[in-house]
């Protein structure tokens, strides 16, 4: 009975501000990023490079503090990829769409954030507009991401092809991070 009654409380809490989920998955992002299992061999990441590359991915801004290439493991890049896609979908539309595909309801409160999130003034299919936006871009991720392996597997070999991936999706969310080694 005390583990859900705690449940319940910690839910309540964070359900009364959103900032406050907000501030922890970036907390929670930046412990990930900061484990050995995400930087290179021989690299260790700090709690300053761990929240600018998170705040960076999410914000597409493409700046980084260390070698994208050099500094991150497999691990790294695809904490990294996930963070640049949801900040290239936008958070509330990628939420949405989750919700969507566990076949949950979007409610009232989370279609007017997705009105505004996706740029429009009703509700009459925005749900819908989403789902369109969201398979578009996935579409062109992945013609983009083949286009990549195939230039790029010449140079890497088989790591062109999760290396194409997440280039074409730092590419289409103007992200400008470079995950292949460009010397």
């Amino acid at each position: 009975m005390w583990q859900n009654t705690s449940k319940n409380q910690v839910q309540q809490y964070m359900q009364q501000n959103p900032y406050r989920l907000l501030a922890l998955s970036f907390l929670a992002t930046m412990i990930l990023l900061m484990l050995p299992i995400s930087h290179a061999q021989g690299h260790s990441t700090t709690l300053v490079d761990a929240a600018f590359t998170a705040v960076s991915c999410v914000s597409v801004t493409g700046l980084a503090t260390v070698d994208t290439y050099h500094h991150w493991s497999l691990f790294g890049k695809i904490v990294m990829v996930i963070l640049i896609q949801l900040g290239g979908l936008g958070i509330v539309s990628f939420t949405t769409i989750i919700a969507l595909v566990l076949g949950r309801r979007v409610g009232l409160k989370n279609r007017v954030l997705l009105s505004e999130d996706v740029g429009q003034d009703g509700m009459n299919g925005l749900l819908h507009i989403t789902k369109k936006l969201t398979i578009y871009t996935f579409c062109v991720e992945i013609i983009g991401g083949i286009i990549y392996t195939i230039q790029l597997y010449p140079y890497i070999g088989d790591a062109a092809l999760y290396t194409g991936i997440m280039q074409s999706i730092s590419s289409f969310c103007n992200a400008g991070f470079i995950f292949f080694d460009n010397d």
